[in-house]
């Protein structure tokens, strides 16, 4: 994250000013125009129409985001701030009688472990876009059962019911909860979905960017 001071200015015209902001989608600043050159996670937010904009995803950690080979027990996993809407979503979830672990202020080891006691993990976004939950969560072995419409989706290369399952009612996201305890459907998701995020790590990401200011 940014703040004002944090933005070097009058920087020498030999060292290269770059910025990568995760959170330009729910706001618009800094300012693209300060850098050489500006990653954003989003390819639709703020500052995306600048031309010195790149589209970096957020990605994941393989160190802290991997499949433990642990029984699942658990139907769907929701690690984070519960939201109302991710409320609503839970509580409908635990009506149809499907299981629910999550809560918050789960980090590290104990957040990772959490998610591979589950088959499915919630992803509820905040405006419809691509958060790193979702990649490291495939990563997990979990199911990801992520809102339909999520932009970037597409432009990542993410395949509905190939990578991941979309809903777009609690009714599909329950439908999609059962589905997913069919063993054989769950490891051909669970399966595609790991192969998928292999390249998107944050040291990747990394190398994109060192590439990208000819480091």
């Amino acid at each position: 994250s940014f703040d004002e001071g944090s933005v070097p200015l009058g920087v020498p015209a030999s060292v290269v000013n770059a910025a990568y902001d995760c959170d330009n989608h729910v706001r618009d600043w800094p300012d693209a125009g300060r850098f050489d050159r500006f990653f954003g996670a989003h390819s639709w937010a703020n500052n995306s129409g600048k031309e010195n904009f790149y589209w970096l995803p957020c990605s994941y950690d393989p160190e802290e985001s991997y499949d433990l080979g642990l029984e699942r027990r658990v139907d769907v996993g929701m690690v984070g701030c519960i939201y109302e809407h991710r409320m609503e979503a839970i509580k409908t979830l635990l009506v149809k009688n499907v299981t629910v672990l999550g809560g918050w202020g789960f980090v590290g080891e104990e957040w990772n472990r959490l998610y591979n006691l589950c088959r499915c993990a919630l992803v509820l976004s905040h405006s419809h876009d691509l958060s790193d939950r979702l990649l490291a969560n495939m990563a997990q072995g979990c199911v990801v059962l992520a809102d339909r419409g999520i932009k970037d989706a597409e432009k990542l290369g993410l395949k509905d019911n190939v990578h991941y399952m979309t809903y777009s009612s609690w009714w599909e996201l329950v439908e999609g909860a059962q589905r997913a305890r069919v063993e054989e459907w769950r490891r051909y998701v669970v399966a595609n979905a790991k192969e998928f995020v292999k390249p998107f790590t944050w040291e990747n990401r990394c190398r994109t960017m060192l590439a990208e200011v000819g480091l």
